[in-house]
């Protein structure tokens, strides 16, 4: 069995939506939920990039920089274009959740109206 992670089920399901497979509403939600799991990881590695950029931002200002050149410049560093990625990451699979639960929803309704 292929272990699951965060990728690998995000990325199940936009091929299943590229090739226009149907998803059955227990994938959609089975899917939420191991997302739901591994979205803590996701949100402590924010955390993390998060500190580390402000603590660059920090070393700048103690070696005289104005907060807003601090922050320019943190803002051009490889970090902040992580944490910025991180987020949306973050907010996709949030979003990815609430889509999953409404068509898993939408799918069960059509069935008893049927």
């Amino acid at each position: 069995m292929e272990t699951r992670t965060f990728e690998s089920v995000i990325s199940a399901l936009n091929n299943m939506v590229a090739q226009k497979q149907v998803i059955d509403p227990s994938q959609w939600l089975e899917a939420a939920q191991i997302i739901n799991l591994f979205l803590e990881q996701e949100q402590n590695k924010l955390f993390d990039v998060e500190q580390s950029t402000a603590k660059v931002k920090c070393d700048l200002i103690d070696t005289g920089l104005t907060v807003s050149e601090a922050k320019i410049r943190v803002e051009a560093t490889d970090g902040y274009k992580e944490v910025r990625q991180q987020k949306a990451k973050i907010e996709r699979a949030i979003e990815l959740i609430r889509i999953s639960k409404l068509q898993a929803r939408l799918t069960s309704d059509n069935m008893r109206s049927n």
